[in-house]
């Protein structure tokens, strides 16, 4: 008994040890968090990893521009743009040029009502202001997870990390209720590893989540396809990453299909559709959108004006402009975040960054994201399928095959 309580009680003393007092937390936190400040307004956000903040996508929403201030200094900062963004969470990663600063350490539990938790953020432009309270519940509306909390959260915090009492990351900064008192919310540390899994090598620009502002505001006129990134490969100059847009060229709203039984009903009567790979928004952050192959043969024209979903032959073009034993592994983006172990052969030394975005078969059923990427070609097989292009996470080849037009596969642009 008496070797149990020894047991028991440095157990204890370990824990005690670990908490933290707020001057503590504040000093090991506060050189890794930022303000963010855009031509609309300001917010907060904090490094989880090299060059890149984490903020909710509110901060940040409807911005052609930011910098970031470290709070433990003045220096000024450029935001290059985002790698990662989930609007339905409210998240957003983005990549800043010029910096480097330590990531903010993550918890590995779930918080629990009671426990003492810590903010750290730009209330009303105050930088690096901490704030203290108590876990008050995990709340779920409509689906949507929080955190409840009792630590304040004004304007300009939101994006700021909150914090256990050993100083890691539980929760994201998103809101309060105003006309509630200490009704105070973050997002679960959850949604963030998320995200994390999903970001990209490299920064699109945020005013391409706003569409073109010059344009007409007519939801019409506002085609949502759009090529941010391109790379020449021989005399070909391709889309450097998968299509993500809801409308065709002219427009017009392309379908989206969520159940199986209506994916199924889209290829019985060859209507074009998309969807994300499980029905989940952030892998089309990252991966894109997965279309039938009637929406890629559609005369609407589902790239933007002066681009075009390639045929077989321009895949084989592409295919020996690399060389056919490792066209694969030139085409293969190299972040282990988002292709499976060994990638083999990756070095993406074409640019042309192949993700592994999965596809959909004909009876709705989702499979493979991780391991392969799929790519339409406009060319028919047959009356019912037509040729794509493969890669792989186990070899180095661009492989060739043909699938069924009600299949959902990524689509890749080739210029006019």
């Amino acid at each position: 008994m008496k070797k149990i309580n020894v047991i028991v009680c440095f157990v204890l003393i370990s824990f005690f040890a670990a908490a933290q007092s707020a001057e503590l937390v504040y000093k090991n936190n506060v050189n890794s968090t930022v303000t963010i400040e855009t031509e609309i307004g300001q917010g907060s956000g904090f490094f989880v990893g090299a060059n890149l903040i984490a903020t909710n996508y509110h901060v940040v929403e409807g911005a052609n521009e930011a910098f970031c201030y470290t709070n433990s200094s003045a220096a000024k900062y450029e935001i290059e743009g985002y790698v990662a963004v989930d609007k339905e969470v409210d998240l957003i990663i983005l990549k800043v040029k010029g910096v480097n600063k330590p990531a903010i350490k993550m918890s590995t539990s779930t918080p629990t009502p009671g426990q003492k938790v810590y903010v750290l953020g730009s209330p009303k432009g105050l930088e690096a202001t901490i704030s203290e309270g108590i876990v008050s519940g995990l709340r779920d509306w409509d689906g949507t997870k929080l955190i409840q909390i009792s630590a304040p959260i004004s304007h300009g915090s939101s994006g700021g990390p909150v914090l256990n009492a050993n100083g890691l990351l539980v929760g994201i900064a998103v809101g309060a209720f105003e006309d509630g008192q200490n009704l105070n919310f973050a997002i679960p540390k959850s949604n963030l590893d998320l995200l994390l899994g999903f970001k990209k090598s490299y920064a699109t620009p945020l005013s391409s989540l706003n569409g073109d502002s010059k344009k007409s505001t007519d939801s019409k006129s506002m085609a949502s396809n759009h090529i941010s990134e391109s790379v020449k490969i021989g005399s070909q100059i391709w889309s450097a990453e998968n299509l993500n847009a809801d409308r065709f060229a002219n427009g017009d709203l392309i379908l989206e299909v969520k159940s199986d039984r209506d994916w199924v009903a889209a290829g019985e009567n060859q209507q074009p559709a998309w969807c994300y790979y499980n029905n989940e928004s952030f892998n089309g952050s990252v991966y894109g959108k997965l279309y039938n192959w009637y929406a890629v043969a559609d005369s609407r024209g589902l790239c933007p004006t002066g681009w075009h979903v390639p045929s077989d032959e321009e895949w084989t073009i592409l295919e020996n402009n690399l060389g056919e034993l490792n066209a694969g592994g030139q085409m293969k983006e190299i972040d282990l975040y988002h292709w499976g172990s060994p990638n083999e052969g990756a070095t993406n030394q074409s640019g042309f960054t192949g993700l592994p975005g999965g596809y959909r078969a004909l009876n709705g059923s989702n499979s493979n994201i991780g391991e392969y990427g799929l790519w339409w070609s406009v060319t028919k097989h047959s009356q019912v399928e037509a040729y794509n292009r493969s890669l792989c996470y186990a070899n180095r080849f661009l492989q060739r095959f043909n699938l069924y037009m009600s299949s959902a596969l990524s689509v890749r642009c080739v210029k006019d």
